[in-house]
């Protein structure tokens, strides 16, 4: 959903896929490491931010931080995702930027930043207006963040085992994307 709004903001011509890190969020600070790296390249994982796919791998206190602290300290979602961009990339990448594919969990709240400064509107507004509405999504919903424990429905970050990646016809993906943009992408 995220890369999707991310290609409909780019046919607006509000975003451009090469944009880097730095001209794509103005006033954030972050290392030198991060400022070439592009908006495709933080969708396509290969930005290097820190994975927090799982307690058990990652800093304790860092992990805190970012379950815990900032959403204490920030209950609106916008001022979250900011919070949590400065955090992230001002310590060091995880991998020289681009060298490896690494999902990052944290790499999807500084896309939907990019989405809300690029747009001037919430992720959730934008979500709801350009993608839920025009495919009739009546009843999807969006969770919070952090995930709460009590609600097992409620969306949550991930992390991968072996074997059980999910895989899309890539033609299905091409029609969602021109249906919501007039967008043609050729996946295959």
């Amino acid at each position: 959903m995220t890369a999707l709004l991310i290609t409909i903001l780019v046919k607006e011509g509000k975003l451009r896929d090469d944009m880097t890190l730095n001209q794509a969020l103005p006033g954030i600070p972050m290392l030198g490491e991060f400022h070439n790296v592009t908006i495709l390249d933080l969708l396509l994982n290969k930005a290097e931010i820190i994975a927090f796919q799982s307690s058990d791998y990652e800093d304790p206190a860092l992990f805190k931080n970012l379950w815990d602290s900032i959403p204490a300290r920030f209950p609106n979602p916008t001022q979250q995702r900011r919070e949590i961009a400065k955090a992230v990339l001002a310590l060091e990448p995880i991998a020289t930027p681009g060298s490896k594919v690494i999902y990052s969990n944290v790499g999807r709240a500084i896309a939907g930043l990019i989405i809300e400064m690029a747009a001037d509107q919430s992720y959730e507004d934008l979500l709801i207006a350009k993608i839920f509405e025009p495919l009739g999504m009546h009843t999807a919903r969006i969770g919070g963040w952090p995930a709460s424990a009590a609600d097992a429905s409620q969306p949550r970050g991930h992390y991968p085992k072996q074997g059980s990646a999910i895989k899309i016809k890539p033609q299905a993906l091409d029609e969602v994307i021109e249906k919501l943009s007039g967008f043609k992408w050729n996946s295959s």
